[in-house]
C-alpha cells in the first residue's frame, strides 16, 4: 500500500518570493492601495485561468499545470473573481472567495481523490514569534493517509512531531518553525515509519510560506512537496 512504503525522495520545488504585482505575465485587476493579492497554486494537471465578472483576465491557461502564479493584484470591491479550466466556459464551483483589502491569499487548486478540481482559498495571516518564520501544511495527496509532519535540522532524529494527525484534505494553520534550512519528513500518524521525505526548505525570519503535499497522478502516483512564500 503506498501509504505504507516509504517513498523516493521528489526535489522540493521553492518558489522565489516575486514582486506583489502580477502574476505569470497576466495584468492584474486592481490598482489601489485597497488590492487584495492572490498566489494561484496549480497542483491540477490542467491549464488554469482567473476569471474577472465571467471574463479570462490576460489570456487563456496563464497558470499551467503544476506551476505556481506571482502574486496578483485584485479589487475585492470589483466583479467576481473566478477558476476555470483553459478552454472550459464556466468557472469552478469550488472558488468563490470571499476578497478583504489588503489581504494576502494562497489559492490551490488540486485533483480530489475522485478526481473533480477543488480549491483551497487560504488567509495569508500569521506572525511568527521573534526570530521565527511561519509554515503552513497543506495535504491533498489521497495516497498517504493520516499523517504527522517533522520538521528537523538537515539528517537529524525525528524527536517529537511539529504537528500531528494532519489528515487528507485539510491543512494545518500557519505554525513557528525555525529559519533556515530544516528537511521535512511525514509519517504515518503516531508511527515513526517515514513515507515522504520532502527534502530541505529554506525560511528567513518573519517569512511565511505554505508547504503543498500532492499527488497530481493520483493516489498510486509519487508525491511532490512545493514551498510557496505568501504575498
Amino acid at each position: 500500500m503506498t501509504a505504507r512504503r516509504t517513498l523516493a525522495i521528489t526535489a522540493i520545488a521553492f518558489v522565489a518570493l516575486a514582486g506583489c504585482n502580477t502574476g505569470s505575465g497576466v495584468s492584474g485587476v486592481g490598482g489601489s492601495t485597497n488590492d487584495a493579492f492572490l498566489r494561484i497554486v496549480n497542483a491540477t494537471g490542467s491549464a488554469l485561468d482567473l476569471t474577472s465578472g465571467g471574463q479570462v483576465v490576460g489570456g487563456s491557461g496563464h497558470v499551467t499545470a503544476g506551476t505556481t502564479s506571482d502574486c496578483i493584484r485584485v479589487d475585492p470591491a470589483g466583479p467576481a473573481l473566478g477558476l476555470r479550466e483553459a478552454g472550459a466556459v464556466s468557472d469552478l464551483g469550488s472558488f468563490a472567495p470571499t476578497i478583504v483589502a489588503r489581504t494576502s491569499y494562497t489559492v490551490l487548486a488540486y485533483t480530489s481523490d475522485v478526481g473533480s478540481t477543488q480549491t483551497f482559498t487560504l488567509v495569508d495571516a500569521f506572525t511568527p514569534t521573534s526570530g521565527l518564520a511561519g509554515l503552513r501544511i497543506v495535504d491533498v495527496a489521497p495516497g498517504l493517509g493520516s499523517l504527522d509532519v517533522y520538521i528537523t535540522p538537515r539528517s537529524g532524529p525525528l524527536g517529537v512531531p511539529s504537528t500531528a494527525s494532519i489528515g487528507y484534505d485539510s491543512n494545518t494553520g500557519f505554525f513557528d518553525v525555525n529559519a533556515g534550512t530544516s528537511q521535512v519528513r511525514f509519517t504515518s500518524a503516531t508511527t515513526s515509519t517515514v513515507v515522504f521525505d520532502a527534502g530541505t526548505i529554506n525560511l528567513i525570519p518573519g517569512q511565511l510560506a505554505t508547504l503543498v503535499l500532492s499527488q497530481p497522478g493520483g493516489a498510486a502516483a509519487t508525491p511532490v512537496a512545493k514551498l510557496i512564500p505568501a504575498c
